[in-house]
C-alpha cells in the first residue's frame, strides 16, 4: 500500500493536510512550489517538534502524531499512535539534494519494517514513480505517474504487475481543476471537480461517486494570510453536514482544528503543540 492508508486517495477526496501525517508528492509546479513555501514557514518559525494530540466528544484526549524537522522546515521524523492499541509506528523521511522525499520508511515499536517507499522524480521535481515494499522488503506495488498535456496520469499497479486503479488528475493555468479514479477494467469509481476564486485559492470541491452522482461538496474559506479557516461539508441539497475551523498561534502555525456536526456539536478538536529553536 502506498504511503499508509492510500495517501494519493486522502488528497483526491480533499481531505485537508491538517489530517493526515504523510506528505503528497508534487504532481505539478504549483503544488511544488506550495510544498516548498510550507517548509519555508516552518523553517523561519524555528520549529523543532510537533505534536498532534486529539480530543472527542466525551473529553478523552490522546496522542496522535509527534513530528521531528530538520533545520530546512522538513519532517524528518514522526510518531504515528494507534487510537486503539497505543502501538507506535516510527516513520523515517529522507530527501535529495532537490529537497525531494525520496525515502518513507514505517517501522513498528521492535524496529522492523513494516512498510517502505522508494519515490522517484522528474528533472521538474515533479513525482514520477512510487515504489512500494512490504514487511519482508519485497515490492508490494507501484504508482506510477505520466505527464500529458494539462493532465497527469497516476497508475497504481500490483505487486504482480496487474493494474489496480487510475487517477487522472486535470490542471488548467496550473490548478488542479478534478480527478477521475477508475478500477484496473476501467470502471469509474469516483471523480472530484475543483474550483477556484480569483486569487487562486480552491473555493469548491465536489465529490462524485461511481455511479457519477454528487455524493457531497467541500466550500473553503481562508484567512487573511491564505491559511485555511473553515471547511464546510455539504450534502448534494446544500445541507451542512460537517464543519472543520482552524485556529492559529502568533507564528502563523495551525493551533487547533475542531469538527462539528451539523448543529455545531464538536465531534473532535485537534491541538498542536511545537518545541522551536529558541525555546
Amino acid at each position: 500500500m502506498f504511503v499508509r492508508n492510500l495517501l494519493l486517495l486522502f488528497a483526491f477526496l480533499g481531505a485537508s493536510a491538517a489530517l493526515h501525517a504523510h506528505i503528497e508528492p508534487p504532481k505539478s509546479p504549483d503544488e511544488r512550489k506550495n510544498a516548498l513555501a510550507t517548509r519555508e514557514k516552518y523553517r523561519k518559525a524555528g520549529v523543532m517538534r510537533a505534536t498532534l494530540t486529539q480530543t472527542s466528544a466525551d473529553g478523552k484526549t490522546f496522542p496522535l502524531i509527534e513530528w521531528k524537522y530538520d533545520d530546512q522546515g522538513r519532517e524528518s521524523t514522526m510518531v504515528m499512535y494507534d487510537q486503539k492499541t497505543g502501538n507506535k509506528t516510527f516513520v523515517t523521511q529522507t530527501y535529495d539534494r532537490m529537497s525531494n522525499l525520496v525515502l518513507n520508511a514505517d517501522r513498528n515499536e521492535t524496529g522492523q519494517i513494516s512498510e517502505m517507499n522508494v519515490l522517484e522524480y522528474t528533472p521538474e521535481n515533479l513525482i514520477s514513480r512510487v515504489i512500494s515494499y512490504d514487511s519482508n522488503l519485497h515490492i508490494s506495488g507501484t504508482m506510477e505517474y505520466t505527464y500529458l498535456k494539462n493532465t497527469v496520469l497516476a497508475t497504481k499497479y500490483l505487486h504482480n504487475h496487474s493494474q489496480q486503479y487510475t487517477i487522472t488528475y486535470v490542471y488548467v493555468n496550473g490548478k488542479n481543476t478534478g480527478a477521475i479514479q477508475q478500477d484496473g477494467a476501467g470502471k469509474l469509481m469516483m471523480r472530484t471537480v475543483n474550483q477556484y476564486g480569483y486569487d487562486g485559492m480552491r473555493t469548491l470541491k465536489e465529490v462524485y461517486n461511481s455511479d457519477n452522482q454528487l455524493d457531497f461538496y467541500y466550500t473553503y474559506s481562508y484567512s487573511a494570510n491564505g491559511d485555511f479557516e473553515r471547511i464546510e461539508k455539504r450534502s448534494p441539497e446544500r445541507k451542512l453536514l460537517r464543519t472543520d475551523a482552524f485556529t492559529y498561534n502568533e507564528k502563523g502555525l495551525i493551533d487547533t482544528l475542531t469538527i462539528s456536526d451539523a448543529d455545531g456539536n464538536m465531534i473532535l478538536k485537534r491541538q498542536y503543540a511545537y518545541v522551536f529553536i529558541n525555546d
